[in-house]
């Protein structure tokens, strides 16, 4: 009777923390030393860590997600009781960290890799987007909540890589912006993709999903609302270059890195150098990283960027 008295003993913090109470999460975090200065260490097995940081963790790294800022990483000091990824929906959701929690709902999915999720309360950073289980329902951010889907497949798979078909979109279904250099690319600004391989789109981020975790070279049917009229392609997943963290111009697949003020963070050949400036592209003027697909427009031959280094400009041509 005595050993009944203690499980319950053990089971009670669990289980109010299931009812709503955040302590045991906040205990759990820092008991695992899961936070470190601005990166996230997260036990998600005896030996292994799950880890968010802008920069390279600390550790022996098993893989690495370069768009999201993800590792997984063994040499840690391990933690008896791992977080983990539920596949139910939460009861209720909270941003935790090792001294507070925060009550609040996702008010925005994630939308693919550009454009994470957003909290209904101004979240601390970094955190645990948690459910009051103290299950894994997403880590916090400087640019918003990875959600637990992308926590899940990188877990899950052995490649890091993402699957595009040469387009982004926004919340609608609307594509806005195409990639240039893929040959024979079918789509168009503006279209409204309506569904994916024969069943309707629920929505925006999860389509974005079906893309980005499909394998690469398997085909797909799209089908898509242009001017009232619906047309259908088939079309073949080839391998992301670009979003989230890296910048995403679609030229990352020409090895060109950008920075968000358009200086180059990498580039190889062209005797160009990091931190050269991009001003303009065939001749358009190039306002932000969003204005190089479309300046690129169809001339993806023999291109000319104009760039300046020390206030000197000089043009380069780009094959």
């Amino acid at each position: 009777m005595r050993y009944f008295f203690l499980f319950l003993f053990t089971l009670t913090p669990l289980l109010a923390s299931c009812k709503g109470g955040y302590f045991s999460c906040e205990q759990k975090i820092k008991d695992s030393h899961s936070i470190v200065n601005n990166s996230l260490y997260i036990p998600v097995s005896k030996t292994q860590r799950l880890v968010f940081s802008e920069s390279l963790p600390v550790g022996n790294i098993i893989k690495a997600d370069k768009f999201l800022g993800l590792y997984l990483i063994s040499g840690l000091e391990g933690f008896r009781y791992p977080f983990k990824i539920s596949t139910h929906l939460p009861s209720g959701l909270a941003v935790v960290d090792d001294k507070m929690a925060l009550e609040g709902k996702i008010t925005a999915a994630q939308l693919g890799l550009d454009s994470l999720a957003k909290f209904s309360e101004v979240p601390f950073v970094p955190s645990f987007l948690s459910s009051s289980c103290c299950n894994l329902e997403g880590l916090v951010t400087s640019r918003g909540i990875i959600q637990k889907s992308y926590l899940s497949h990188f877990l899950n798979t052995k490649s890091s890589d993402y699957g595009d078909i040469g387009i982004r979109i926004d919340e609608k279904r609307c594509i806005t912006k195409i990639d240039p250099f893929l040959k024979g690319n079918p789509f168009h600004v503006a279209d409204i993709v309506v569904e994916f391989d024969g069943k309707k789109i629920a929505s925006a981020e999860r389509f974005m999903q079906n893309i980005l975790f499909a394998k690469i070279g398997s085909l797909h049917k799209i089908k898509i609302l242009r001017d009232k009229k619906s047309l259908n392609f088939d079309v073949k997943i080839y391998k992301r270059f670009g979003g989230g963290l890296i910048s995403d111009t679609f030229l990352e697949q020409k090895g060109f890195y950008f920075n968000d003020d358009l200086t180059l963070k990498s580039v190889v050949g062209y005797g160009l150098k990091k931190g050269d400036e991009l001003l303009s592209i065939n001749g358009n003027k190039i306002g932000s990283l969003d204005d190089i697909p479309a300046a690129i427009g169809t001339k993806t031959e023999d291109m000319v960027f104009l760039f300046q280094r020390d206030g000197f400009q000089f043009f380069v041509h780009i094959n």
